[in-house]
């Protein structure tokens, strides 16, 4: 196996609310998407590092990717997530590789066991997933009034990185053009192929609000 880590920073955080794009918000000393950088550039699995950025944060990036010999030149992301992976598979094409973990920018803490358990996982799967169990109730509401509840013993929320045979990924955004989808593991299945899960991590959670900011100022990196 040869991997390429893809990593998705070209939204521009309109969720989060602030002045400037959370990948590039300080954290612990570095930018949120150096941590990342830093994860997959110290380990062995990970050959090349490609990150799709948005057009405005092109001098922001290279400061940050600056002490990482592992990335290659950033590319330029589209106007949909989708669209941006898909720029990230074309520019990783002459890398070869054939696996690729396709990561949020906003997650900085990525769980060490869990990238072992997808590298693993991913001898027998074309997808793999981090996932983690949904423990509070849920409610399906309309309005102000509750319509149902729903059984949540076979519902999981979705982490990444996510890990994908990269031809097989690259095949299925070249198919899905237009398809509108929620991430890479839901692409795979749309193209028929069996996704596979593995425990995820609570410290890889995703940087949204300020809140979620805080959080990960006062949150301790774990392996």
């Amino acid at each position: 196996m040869t991997w390429a880590a893809l990593i998705v920073a070209a939204g521009n955080s309109s969720r989060f609310n602030g002045d400037t794009s959370k990948c590039y918000l300080p954290l612990k000393g570095h930018p949120v998407l150096a941590h990342s950088l830093a994860f997959f550039q110290n380990h062995p699995a990970i050959q090349h590092i490609q990150v799709v950025i948005h057009s405005d944060h092109q001098s922001q990036y290279e400061e940050a990717a600056a002490p990482f010999a592992k990335c290659l030149p950033s590319v330029c992301g589209g106007e949909t997530r989708q669209q941006s992976v898909q720029k990230g598979l074309e520019a990783l094409q002459g890398c070869q590789p054939t696996h690729v973990l396709v990561h949020d920018a906003a997650r900085p803490f990525i769980a060490k066991n869990t990238l072992e358990a997808l590298i693993e996982k991913s001898e027998g799967y074309q997808a793999v997933i981090p996932v983690l169990p949904v423990v509070d109730t849920l409610k399906r509401v309309a309005g102000e009034q509750v319509q149902q509840t729903i059984n949540r013993e076979a519902l999981y929320r979705v982490q990444t990185p996510q890990a994908f045979w990269y031809e097989a990924l690259y095949a299925a955004h070249r198919a899905s053009v237009n398809t509108s989808v929620t991430d890479d593991a839901q692409m795979m299945e749309n193209a028929g192929y069996t996704v596979a899960a593995v425990p995820g991590a609570e410290q890889t959670f995703k940087i949204t609000t300020q809140h979620d900011y805080i959080m990960a100022q006062q949150t301790p990196e774990k392996s």
